[in-house]
């Protein structure tokens, strides 16, 4: 699969060797203007998380402070009755800078037809140590998520406020939000301390691919997908935005992002479900994201 770096700021270009729909190999791909034609080793061999056993694979809500299993129409259903039922400005959403920018969008804009006053905010963005630049000028990347310029590009084109990650916290502990839509992605563990205290009484619904304090703290949990199992673009750490392609499929059980915001998005609007076609999201975006993408 012809793909980007879904780990880090790089935006470098990668090929997924895939055998029995399983990745096997990341490879570099030759971009001259991006990452020549070099990957770092966390690119070469961080992408595992992607397979791991502990993969979430099916909706779970807590009944009585337990995780139990339930349908993906079960799961829709309860959110979309809280989405529907919450006062004017009572419901956040969180992107992670590890989705896709359409994604952002479909989410951002789905949560947007059930309350025009909610929050949005861009997820965590992890930065460990500094850019360590090599000679000839490949570049690893100290910020460890492809895409939080897209991601916030993407929610701007729906709202002139859209916070930061610390902004978000504060703004769920002044006690006016009642519903919190949650997104991960990332390949640990992401929530702080901080977030996992202000979530304390809101319901809270985490979209994510893997298992953590986030999620068994959550009332509801949707599997979500990894970037080498879907079709999107990222904006680099330069603004560059580039597309990619869909390396594998959806793990069993779990659903795509986008699919999930457009499968909410029919709910709440009691209109019919739209097929999640990347290219139609990106017209509707306009501006860059209609531009050629490198």
């Amino acid at each position: 699969g012809t793909s980007i770096d879904g780990l880090t700021a790089s935006g470098d270009n990668i090929s997924s060797e895939v055998n029995e729909d399983k990745s096997y190999r990341i490879k570099p791909r030759v971009n001259i203007d991006i990452n020549q034609w070099w990957i770092s080793d966390e690119i070469r061999y961080g992408w595992k998380f992607v397979q791991s056993p502990d993969r979430l694979s099916t909706p779970t809500h807590k009944v009585h402070g337990v995780h139990e299993p339930l349908g993906w129409d079960a799961a829709y259903d309860q959110l979309t009755a809280r989405l529907k039922a919450g006062t004017s400005g009572a419901t956040a959403v969180m992107i992670s800078p590890m989705l896709p920018c359409e994604e952002a969008y479909l989410l951002a804009r789905m949560v947007l037809d059930a309350d025009p006053d909610a929050t949005l905010a861009v997820g965590p963005v992890p930065v460990h140590g500094e850019d360590k630049t090599f000679p000839g000028g490949y570049t690893i990347r100290a910020e460890k998520c492809p895409n939080s310029r897209g991601v916030r590009q993407s929610l701007e084109l729906l709202s002139d406020n859209v916070l930061d990650y610390d902004s978000f916290i504060r703004k769920l502990a002044g006690g006016s939000i009642q519903t919190v839509l949650l997104t991960g992605g990332y390949p640990t563990a992401w929530a702080t301390e901080e977030l996992l205290n202000a979530l304390a009484g809101k319901f809270t619904c985490v979209i994510d691919v893997l298992p953590s304090k986030v999620t068994e703290a959550a009332d509801l949990v949707l599997p979500g997908a990894t970037w080498t199992e879907k079709n999107g673009s990222f904006a680099n750490a330069d603004g560059v935005l580039q597309g990619f392609l869909q390396a594998i499929p959806v793990r069993e059980g779990a659903k795509a992002e986008g699919r999930i915001a457009l499968d909410l998005a029919a709910r709440i609007s009691d209109s019919d479900r739209e097929r999640l076609d990347i290219d139609f999201v990106r017209q509707m975006m306009g501006g860059m994201f209609t531009a050629q993408l490198h």
